[in-house]
């Protein structure tokens, strides 16, 4: 580009020195555009990591709370159990208390 942007400058009769000095300025001009862009992009990550690590720490903050809902339902199931355990003996024993009440 600079050569093609150097010969096009000679073309209309720019002097060596004045070419030079278009391509060094818009070489500056383009590097201090793309530094810009870089930064800003750099920025925009940052805000996309952050909002990631939020989102990670949300779904960690889930997953302990799974985790109480799981030993809450375990607990349940637990007294289920014993309840259905304490049904089933009292059905069983019902015939033998009742011939002993009678």
């Amino acid at each position: 580009m600079q050569v093609t942007l150097f010969r096009a400058l000679k073309s209309i009769k720019i002097d060596d020195d004045q070419a030079s000095a278009v391509i060094d300025h818009l070489e500056a001009h383009v590097e201090s555009v793309v530094n810009n862009n870089i930064t800003r992009f750099e920025g925009e990550l940052g805000n996309i990591r952050g909002s990631i690590a939020a989102l990670e720490g949300k779904f960690t903050g889930m997953e302990g709370k799974f985790a109480g809902l799981q030993t809450k339902l375990e607990a349940m199931d637990s007294k289920i159990t014993f309840m259905m355990a304490v049904f089933g003996l009292a059905i069983a024993a019902g015939p033998v208390i009742a011939k002993l009440v009678h």
